[in-house]
């Protein structure tokens, strides 16, 4: 996955009319953060609740806060330098009415369910989700419209760009006119060691209807980076078998409409999917 200071990487879903809609953090991380961050993003009305299961450490409750309901990870090597020399791993979530639940796996450790999934996927084994948000504290099917997923690579911004920010993890180089994220990286176009690692190399994204079966994949991998920022990814399967396709530059979203409520990599509620990277 991408990181480095200024490096902002997220893979994530959102409504079609976006901020609208919801929207579900499944990876991201800035600069040299060193554990992934999950979170939800929500209208008023939705929250992570303690008293759900989960093995990751809860911050922020309120969905419609700034920063969203939030979930740390707790296992090792889930971002950063970590999981690439660890080979990678895997994410997984679960989306239906009842909940919506994240869970990772490093490479070491990844379930022969996920690793062996084909045409069908059983998730008996998968254990203690790292994040879970329930319909006990959020009215998921409420909240959350058919959503699309998406894979960017930010430098700086909003969050990894604010001056106090850059500066928990990354220190400042060079004179007072490249004190910022932004003058560091970016515009002075100076210290841009960073985009070494700056990019995703995916193996493969599945997604799932609510029985398990398999509705979408992407088999061959695909490398998507900050500095070409162009991609392409295929997927098929879904209602009617439906094709889907898209190409991306610094992001790529593949989508499927239709009144189903099901992924070919969107979805609506019922769906599982899983990505790897490698």
């Amino acid at each position: 996955m991408p990181y480095g200071c200024s490096i902002w990487p997220s893979f994530w879903t959102k409504g079609e009319n976006w901020p609208d809609g919801g929207e579900i953090d499944i990876m991201e991380g800035i600069n040299g953060m060193t554990v992934n961050q999950m979170a939800l993003h929500t209208d008023a009305g939705c929250n992570a609740s303690s008293s759900a299961s989960f093995s990751g450490t809860i911050g922020l409750t309120s969905c419609n806060s700034t920063s969203g309901c939030q979930f740390s990870e707790s296992k090792q090597n889930s971002y950063g330098p970590g999981f690439a020399s660890a080979g990678g791993g895997v994410f997984a979530t679960l989306w239906d009415d009842s909940q919506i639940a994240i869970w990772f796996w490093p490479r070491s450790s990844v379930p022969s369910s996920v690793s062996s999934a084909t045409s069908s996927i059983d998730i008996s084994d998968w254990g203690t989700p790292s994040a879970n948000y329930t319909s006990s504290a959020c009215d998921i099917s409420k909240a959350f419209a058919p959503q699309q997923l998406v894979l960017d690579i930010t430098m700086c911004g909003d969050w990894a760009g604010v001056d106090t920010v850059y500066a928990d993890t990354c220190a400042i180089q060079g004179t007072a006119n490249s004190s910022s994220c932004y003058l560091q990286n970016v515009f002075n176009n100076g210290n841009q060691t960073a985009l070494a690692t700056a990019y995703f190399e995916i193996n493969y994204i599945k997604a799932f209807n609510a029985k398990g079966s398999l509705l979408s994949a992407g088999g061959t991998t695909t490398s998507v980076d900050a500095s070409s920022a162009l991609a392409s990814a295929t997927a098929s399967g879904g209602a009617s078998g439906s094709t889907s396709s898209s190409s991306a530059a610094s992001q790529v979203v593949a989508r499927m409409g239709g009144a189903a409520k099901a992924w070919a990599v969107v979805a609506g509620a019922g769906a599982l999917f899983a990505w790897t990277l490698v």
